[in-house]
Formats: C-alpha cells, sequence, structure tokens
C-alpha cells in the first residue's frame, strides 16, 4: 500500500481509530440517494473526491485527494439507537473501522465522524463499544465538525 502523508487523507483517516466493528451485519439497506461522485475541500486543504457505489445493503467508497486513494467498505448499522456508517479500510494490514453518519441535504452531503476522544478506540469488545457509545450517545461532541460535499457535475 502506498504511503499516504497528504494532509486531507490523514485527516480521513484520524477517523479510522477502532480496530472492532459495532456490528457484523447491516440494519438497513444503503441509501442510493448517497451514490454517485462527491466533492470537497477540508479548511486549508486540498480538494478531496469520493466516490459512493451502493448495492443492496453495501457500499464501496473510493475516496481520493490528488493521486492517492483510499477505499473502503461498509453498510448501515443502528448502535445504541443512532443511526450509523460502518466502514472499513480495504487493503489495510489491519482492519480498521471508521463509525459516522451522515446528513443529506438539497445542498449536499455532510458526514461526521464518531469522536474517538468521546468513544474510546480502546475498547476491546463490540459489546464494549456499544456500552462506551451508549454512555455518550447524547454528548454534543460524540461527532466531529462535518466534511461537507458537493455532487459533482460529471456523475
Amino acid at each position: 500500500m502506498k504511503k499516504l502523508i497528504l494532509p486531507a487523507i490523514l485527516l480521513f483517516l484520524a477517523g479510522c481509530d477502532y480496530d472492532i466493528p459495532l456490528s457484523q451485519t447491516p440494519s438497513a439497506p444503503a441509501n442510493p440517494a448517497l451514490a454517485g461522485k462527491w466533492s470537497g475541500q477540508p479548511a486549508n486543504e486540498k480538494p478531496v473526491r469520493i466516490e459512493i457505489k451502493t448495492s443492496g445493503t453495501d457500499y464501496s467508497v473510493i475516496y481520493t485527494e490528488g493521486g492517492d486513494e483510499l477505499t473502503f467498505k461498509g453498510f448501515e448499522i443502528k448502535a445504541a439507537g443512532l443511526n450509523l456508517i460502518q466502514l472499513e479500510l480495504k487493503d489495510a494490514e489491519k482492519q480498521k473501522y471508521l463509525f459516522a453518519k451522515y446528513e443529506l441535504t438539497p445542498d449536499g452531503l455532510s458526514v461526521y465522524r464518531l469522536n474517538p476522544e468521546v468513544v474510546s478506540a480502546k475498547c476491546q469488545t463490540a459489546e464494549e463499544l456499544l456500552n462506551d457509545l451508549a454512555v455518550h450517545r447524547n454528548n454534543p461532541f460524540l461527532f466531529s465538525e462535518p466534511l461537507k460535499f458537493t455532487r459533482s457535475v460529471q456523475q
């Protein structure tokens, strides 16, 4: 795997703090409205793109910045009463997971990563992780500031 040192990719990977999944199975079908190409520009960073494909209950996400890309696979889950997307980094030496919620509006897509400073990334089991999430589910800092994307004109 390429050495990924670009700031935007590192920003996105900062959300991959979890070594265990919350769930082994999806809780809902993939949202077809998320499918397509999206563009965004984190503050003071280079533009990034994501491409989302859906199939049944599954998501395939390609995150690109410059010539480097990361590929994730995932699905929607319900955990501690919250609707989340669980994404697993593909082709990594060690399994890494990212949990996020999203908002889809006429203006675009906002992605909020689960904050590992609130829900501990040190949990050893899915049960521990779910319990920690349940304890902190109403914390106003449960999620990061959003990564905002607009739908790319070219599909």
